[in-house]
């Protein structure tokens, strides 16, 4: 009698942490850096009240556009000899994942809040007309981007012309909070479509 009481309690404290771990939030931190040759892309996670935080950090992130294949993201680590880590993701593979999977992710993303956003840009085309057209025109998509995707409670965006140079540099840094309860719901949803495809290939 004794030992189902104390069954009963275990089961009892568990589902009450198992709530309790999913109604908290998992934090990112999502930073941007590229400022002349150096490219940093850092990821931080934290959850549990930041009492588990993770990094991850890469060092050095060239975009590549081919013309014969598709656009690619090259990811690696500039060292002496110009050696990179390989890495390519496709970006064609990207979209079609995407579309795949797209009611998850939309369900993940509208749960996402957004708490800071900053996002400056300098931009430089080396032609002074062409240089205030393509700002009006990154402010837009900015502005956009801001309004109808992000929402964030506070953002702190710029776009710095400069006619003097062919420039592009960026600063992002954007903290989300997203709740566990939302992610492990996703994570059902895209098991769903996963299990989907599959049976519908064999």
């Amino acid at each position: 009698m004794y030992e189902v009481i104390g069954i009963i309690y275990a089961v009892a404290i568990l589902i009450t942490i198992l709530i309790l771990f999913s109604m908290t939030y998992l934090k990112i931190n999502f930073i941007f850096h590229r400022l002349n040759e150096d490219d940093n892309i850092q990821i931080n996670l934290s959850f549990l009240f930041d009492m588990i935080k993770l990094k991850y950090k890469i060092p050095y992130a060239d975009i590549i556009l081919s013309k014969k294949k598709a656009p690619a993201i090259k990811v690696g680590k500039a060292e002496k000899g110009h050696k990179k880590l390989k890495g390519i993701v496709d970006l064609k593979g990207l979209t079609e994942n995407y579309k795949k999977y797209r009611k998850a992710i939309v369900f993940l993303s509208s749960k996402a809040h957004v708490e800071y956003i900053k996002w400056h840009t300098e931009l430089g085309a080396g032609d002074a007309a062409i240089t205030a057209i393509a700002v009006g025109l990154l402010y837009g998509i900015k502005g956009n981007i801001l309004s109808f995707l992000f929402k964030p409670e506070n953002a702190d965006i710029s776009v710095k012309p400069n006619y003097s140079k062919p420039i592009f540099e960026i600063d992002f840094n954007c903290i989300i909070k997203i709740k566990i309860a939302n992610i492990i719901i996703a994570g059902i949803k895209l098991g769903k479509i996963f299990l989907t495809y599959f049976f519908k290939r064999r």
